[in-house]
């Protein structure tokens, strides 16, 4: 059993001493062998840590432009590095090259981006994933390079971090964040307290504005009552049997002269749905009125508006049948 065990332990260690010497290089290894000239032996950290950044800064350039995809990112950086992948090309006897006319524009460099990952079959990984694995090992140095150098502005960076916040690489968000504070420096909106329906129509008061065009401010409270009773009921009949929005507001107009341009038709709106209840409801429309609105505007009204029309069902309810 112990020799068992010891085999099986031999036999995993071999197999990790085997990944680590068949490990493909990294792309900042590629680039930094392409830029030192050394072999992989002879490169040291430093050298991968500088080709690494540099790499860095060249994605970020259009990894950080709002007007391209993925797609187009790739494509630009390939058309960039079109050298750096043809130093790593195999020979010539292995290009997939299968006419006279495809030398000559690969040796005159007159070809497409498309066209040189499929004839030149580079070892060197060129997917988005590959630049994406560099974009996670960014630092807030490297944006800062990229201010220096002038790759991009501080205007366009901050632009990317409004708009695609959630979406940036959390490395490259990260160093944005550091370096140029964009909560500070952006120009936000300021933030809005919510108010109830119910309290920003009574902040409205559309009733009190229809005593101001009737003249009826000085009213005594029961006839106020009154009045606000028959301007409730008017009101929802004309909302509720009009077509559409053009024919509401031309009977507010002839029901209500004036009104409309005081307090306008969302706050009306707002109006009809806190303030008219089933009561009211029942008083200004019939049963199949109710009843076909309720069948036409099912899934757009809210929940309480929709609410009061059942409970207006239910109180015409015998008079139906």
């Amino acid at each position: 059993m112990v020799r068992i065990l010891q085999l099986i332990s031999k036999y995993h260690m071999k197999r990790r001493l085997n990944k680590i010497r068949t490990k493909k290089p990294s792309l900042s290894e590629y680039y930094a062998m392409y830029c030192t000239g050394k072999k992989l032996r002879e490169l040291t950290s430093d050298d991968i840590e500088n080709a690494e950044r540099e790499l860095i800064l060249l994605v970020l350039k259009y990894y950080l432009d709002l007007r391209l995809t993925w797609e187009d990112v790739v494509e630009n950086l390939l058309r960039d590095l079109r050298e750096f992948y043809l130093y790593f090309c195999k020979r010539k006897k292995r290009l997939n090259v299968e006419t006279v006319e495809d030398i000559l524009r690969l040796v005159r460099s007159d070809y497409s981006i498309r066209e040189m990952p499929r004839w030149c079959k580079s070892p060197v990984p060129r997917t988005r994933h590959a630049f994406r694995a560099l974009l996670k090992k960014t630092k807030p140095n490297d944006i800062q390079r990229v201010l220096e150098l002038g790759i991009l502005s501080r205007e366009e960076i901050l632009e990317v971090y409004q708009k695609r916040k959630r979406k940036l690489i959390p490395a490259v968000r990260k160093a944005i964040k550091e370096v140029l504070k964009p909560e500070n420096s952006l120009h936000k909106k300021p933030v809005e307290v919510k108010v109830s329906k119910k309290k920003r129509a009574r902040r409205i008061d559309v009733f009190r504005a229809y005593l101001e065009v009737t003249n009826q401010d000085s009213v005594s409270y029961l006839k106020r009552l009154e009045i606000e009773r028959e301007f409730k009921v008017i009101l929802a009949r004309i909302w509720f049997t009009s077509r559409n929005r053009e024919e509401r507001l031309e009977k507010l107009n002839e029901a209500f002269p004036g009104l409309t341009g005081r307090v306008g038709y969302t706050k009306l709106w707002e109006y009809v749905r806190t303030e008219i209840n089933e009561f009211i409801l029942v008083e200004a429309l019939s049963c199949q009125q109710i009843a076909d609105y309720l069948k036409r505007n099912k899934w757009r009204l809210g929940r309480n508006l929709k609410r009061k029309f059942e409970k207006a069902l239910k109180l015409l309810g015998r008079s139906c049948t």
